[in-house]
C-alpha cells in the first residue's frame, strides 16, 4: 500500500500498467548499469541517482510492491522512497513520451487521466513536451503529496529547533531525510520482487484493430 491525500492505496487499472510500464524500464536500467560499471542509470532525480545501486534495487522494489499489493503495508514516506517515485514518472515522461519508438505508452497515458478525470489530455499526435507535463506533473502528483524530497538542504541545515518546526509545519516525519537505506551487497531478493510484479504480459491500451478488411471481399 502506499499512501496518499485520499488515504492509503494501491494502483489499479491504467494507472497500475503505466507504474509498471515506467517501473519496468527504470529497473532495465539499474540493470544495465549493473552489468556494466562505466553505465549510469541517471533518472535526473538525483536524490534516487546518487543512492548506490543496491540502495536502488532496494527503493525500486519497494515502491513497487507497495504500489502494486494491497496484502504489502503500507511503504513509509520517506525521502528514498518519494525520490524513487519521482524517478519512475521521470524517465517515463522524458524516455517513454516518443510516440514513434512506443506507440501504446501515449495510449496509456491518456487511459490514465481519463480514469482520472483529468481534463484537456493532449491529442496522440502532440508534441513530447505536452506528455512529459501530463505524466510528470498530473499523473506523478496522484502519489506524490508534493516535493519534499528535493527540500532537503533547506530542511537539513536548520538549527535543530526550527528543523523541528518545519516538519511539524509540513507534516512529514523527523525522520524523513535520514532514514537509512539498506546497501546489500546481493540485490538478487530485490531482483525477484521486481520479477514477481513487473515480469508479466500487461494489457496493452491500443486501439483493438477490425477483424478482417474490406481488402479482398466481394
Amino acid at each position: 500500500m502506499w499512501r496518499t491525500e485520499l488515504g492509503e492505496q494501491t494502483l489499479v487499472g491504467a494507472e497500475r500498467e503505466l507504474f509498471s510500464r515506467m517501473a519496468s524500464y527504470l529497473w532495465n536500467e539499474l540493470e544495465i548499469e549493473l552489468e556494466d560499471s562505466d553505465y549510469e542509470a541517471s533518472t535526473g532525480i538525483d536524490q534516487f541517482d546518487r543512492l548506490s545501486i543496491g540502495q536502488r534495487f532496494v527503493v525500486l522494489a519497494e515502491i513497487t510492491a507497495g504500489l502494486l499489493d494491497r496484502k504489502i503495508r503500507s511503504v513509509p514516506l520517506t525521502q528514498a522512497n518519494e525520490a524513487a517515485i519521482a524517478a519512475v514518472y521521470w524517465l517515463g515522461s522524458t524516455e517513454l513520451v516518443n510516440c514513434e519508438l512506443y506507440p501504446d505508452f501515449r495510449h496509456l497515458v491518456r487511459a490514465t487521466a481519463i480514469q482520472h478525470h483529468i481534463p484537456d489530455v493532449p491529442s496522440l499526435r502532440a508534441c513530447d513536451c505536452e506528455y512529459e507535463e501530463v505524466v510528470f506533473e498530473y499523473l506523478r502528483d496522484l502519489l506524490l503529496w508534493d516535493t519534499d524530497f528535493a527540500m532537503e538542504g533547506f530542511a537539513i541545515d536548520l538549527p535543530a529547533a526550527d528543523s523541528k518546526k518545519l516538519h511539524e509545519e509540513m507534516g512529514i516525519a523527523e525522520s524523513y531525510y535520514t532514514s537509512i537505506v539498506p546497501d546489500p551487497r546481493d540485490v538478487r531478493p530485490h531482483q525477484r520482487v521486481l520479477e514477481k510484479y513487473l515480469c508479466r504480459k500487461v494489457k496493452s491500451y491500443l486501439p483493438n484493430k477490425r477483424k478482417g478488411s474490406r481488402q479482398g471481399k466481394k
